[in-house]
């Protein structure tokens, strides 16, 4: 575990290589940002609980990620999110070079606007040399604290993962292969309801593809293709429970690896069920 404040000026250590890939097909803007969902609906009710990731570049503030709120002064994303656009000596960011939106349906305006005071990294840091040879998987987690509680309501971590049904919430491209293709960013939230797979049915036909880990959530594309696509990285995976919701998962990257990844294939989640204890250690 990495904790990492701005008065301390610490660098992170970089993503998996699973990780870095996912940073890439997941995180898709300028030369590589997080996913959205391409099909589903827009959100059809209030998700108070869900958090755009935002970095505070030379060209203004850009979504990167998605995130969820789970104490007033806490979101948790994924941890290859914390990779942005780096080259091989780049520093990674900062706490301070990024704000979070809590609360609203739209990623530009309404709900609480913050600062990031502090990372807290799962497992191994983040190495700011994106050729190191490094491993995230089933570690692809990361807390943000912020700078004041917000008002907004959190959502409560499931007991476990054990459910099929699932829904997918984000702010990622809407369209199946957004690279090239003119496709920009929605700034409503997106929902697709779909359904979780055994770990034996979370294949690819591609050699070398991502084979799931421990504490990961194997996500079902739909048959046309619908799922999460670049900037939903972080999102959150949530069940139905009474009239409300619990976390699952959060966006991790696809089964299908590289560039040209369409969405047809399962993704992976990690699962944040798992790491209710750690989280428990820092969020207080």
């Amino acid at each position: 575990m990495t904790r990492i404040r701005d008065v301390e000026r610490t660098r992170f250590r970089a993503p998996v290589k699973r990780a870095l890939i996912a940073a890439v097909a997941l995180v898709g803007l300028a030369p590589g940002t997080a996913q959205a969902i391409y099909g589903g609906e827009e959100a059809a009710e209030p998700y108070s609980f869900m958090a755009s990731m935002q970095f505070k570049t030379s060209e203004g503030v850009q979504h990167w990620c998605g995130a969820t709120l789970i104490a007033p002064q806490w979101v948790v994303t994924a941890k290859h999110c914390m990779l942005y656009l780096p080259t091989a000596g780049t520093p990674l960011p900062k706490p301070s070079d990024v704000q979070v939106r809590v609360g609203s349906l739209d990623r530009t305006t309404g709900g609480d606007l913050v600062d990031v005071t502090e990372f807290v990294v799962h497992g191994k840091p983040i190495s700011p040399d994106p050729t190191a040879p490094q491993d995230t998987r089933g570690t692809d987690i990361a807390l943000l604290k912020l700078a004041r509680p917000v008002s907004a309501q959190p959502v409560e971590i499931a007991d476990s993962p054990a459910v099929t049904d699932v829904r997918l919430l984000g702010w990622g491209y809407n369209c199946q292969q957004p690279r090239g293709h003119g496709c920009t960013l929605p700034t409503a939230l997106r929902q697709l309801d779909t359904r979780t797979l055994p770990r034996e049915g979370c294949v690819s036909a591609k050699p070398g593809d991502a084979i799931i880990a421990d504490r990961e959530i194997c996500q079902a594309a739909t048959p046309s293709g619908e799922s999460i696509r670049p900037h939903d990285s972080g999102s959150p995976m949530v069940v139905r429970a009474g009239s409300g919701w619990r976390l699952i998962g959060a966006a991790s990257g696809p089964v299908q690896q590289g560039a040209d990844t369409d969405g047809t294939g399962p993704n992976i989640y990690t699962d944040v069920t798992a790491y209710r204890s750690w989280i428990a250690e820092h969020v207080r």
